[in-house]
């Protein structure tokens, strides 16, 4: 059979849960296998982007959801740009996913809150402030709605006994959500509105690294 020596992290979702790949291999890959499934536009609910058609989507997630059940991860981390799709579904489908995984013996699950949503490309943010003012910005503040989506988010995952880590308590403050890793421009968090950067992923999953749910229980 399969020898495993580390125990397995599965990481579902959108491109957003993609780009949290090599943080997580970084961060915790010493002590967990990764185990990444993504699909741009597409949330583990299935709840879709107007680029990713519906049967796409679905095909996918029933795949991993078998994959999955088969193969029975240590845990299982659902995480994507919850706030970026307009759906009225959005928690009741997760909510109805969690149910089907639990159902299936799948009980050490967590969900990955979303990251901040820039209203331009950041580093053209950053740029246009560094050549205007010579200022470097560490920290721009973030609609409001942001917060409050990670808020309800939470509630609602916490009510049905699930881990939630809110990024945004992670990287916002109340002067703003950060945008560099360092004093360094090449630093960048993002590479657009709201993917992270290889460098941003690895700082992101070394604020929640330590975080008790990630010790790994030696058999």
């Amino acid at each position: 059979g399969k020898h495993r020596t580390k125990p397995t992290i599965a990481l579902w979702g959108d491109s957003h849960a993609g780009s949290f790949v090599s943080g997580f291999e970084n961060q915790l890959g010493d002590k967990w296998n990764i185990w990444s499934r993504s699909s741009g536009s597409c949330l583990a609910n299935g709840i879709t982007g107007s680029d990713q058609p519906q049967v796409t989507c679905d095909y996918n997630n029933n795949a991993v959801f078998s994959d999955i059940i088969k193969n029975k991860p240590d845990k299982v981390i659902l995480a994507g740009c919850w706030n970026c799709y307009s759906s009225e579904d959005n928690f009741f489908k997760l909510k109805i996913l969690i149910k089907k995984l639990k159902t299936n013996g799948i009980n050490d699950i967590i969900v990955l809150g979303p990251v901040p949503v820039w209203n331009d490309l950041l580093p053209d943010i950053i740029r246009r402030e560094y050549l205007v003012r010579n200022n470097l910005i560490k920290r721009i503040n973030v609609d409001n709605r942001y917060f409050q989506f990670d808020r309800s988010m939470e509630k609602f995952v916490t009510d049905l006994n699930i881990k939630y880590i809110s990024i945004a308590s992670l990287v916002c403050n109340k002067e703003g959500c950060l945008t560099l890793a360092n004093d360094s421009v090449k630093s960048l968090l993002y590479f657009d509105r709201h993917h992270l950067t290889e460098i941003g992923s690895n700082y992101v999953v070394s604020l929640f690294k330590d975080d008790p749910l990630f010790q790994a229980n030696k058999p």
